[in-house]
């Protein structure tokens, strides 16, 4: 059986609006476009049924609220208590300030200062000797509950 021209080329726009279909459907509930446009333009029909019956992905949170939720419930108690807020007390930091110029030695009590002025955030630079190499302060969540716990009780 030979196939006329006519008949591959409509075959072949099918498939390539249903790809597209399918791949914009799968874009709108978080899902792989790119692997679902192939779904489409391969299995036509059965990956738009498909994809319109799966329910929407969920999005993993971002940045510090995922680290925060990744801390077990007593690691924030222990955070929280006067007692383990003195090993922060004994701690030298440096951070970068907004025109990336190092600041520091400074001890926790000057952190804290510059925290509640908001010269440092939560996306702020900050080193100290336990840290092998410059982290953004929230993605240090004891130190960021530290000094959350410490403006709370402001």
């Amino acid at each position: 059986m030979i196939i006329s021209p006519i008949h591959f080329t409509v075959s072949v726009l099918f498939s390539l609006l249903m790809g597209f279909l399918v791949a914009y459907i799968a874009r709108q509930k978080g899902r792989s476009s790119i692997g679902w446009f192939l779904g489409g333009f391969f299995f036509s029909v059965l990956a738009d049924v498909l994809i319109v019956l799966l329910p929407p992905k969920k999005k993993k949170k971002q940045g510090l609220e995922q680290s925060l939720n990744q801390v077990p419930p007593s690691i924030v108690t222990e955070v929280k208590s006067d007692e383990n807020l003195s090993v922060w007390m004994q701690v030298s930091f440096h951070y970068l300030d907004k025109s990336r110029t190092s600041v520091g030695p400074v001890d926790f009590k000057t952190l804290q200062t510059a925290w509640l002025l908001g010269t440092v955030e939560s996306d702020t630079m900050i080193w100290y000797p336990e840290l092998s190499e410059w982290m953004k302060i929230r993605d240090l969540p004891k130190l960021y509950l530290a000094l959350q716990s410490r403006e709370n009780s402001q």
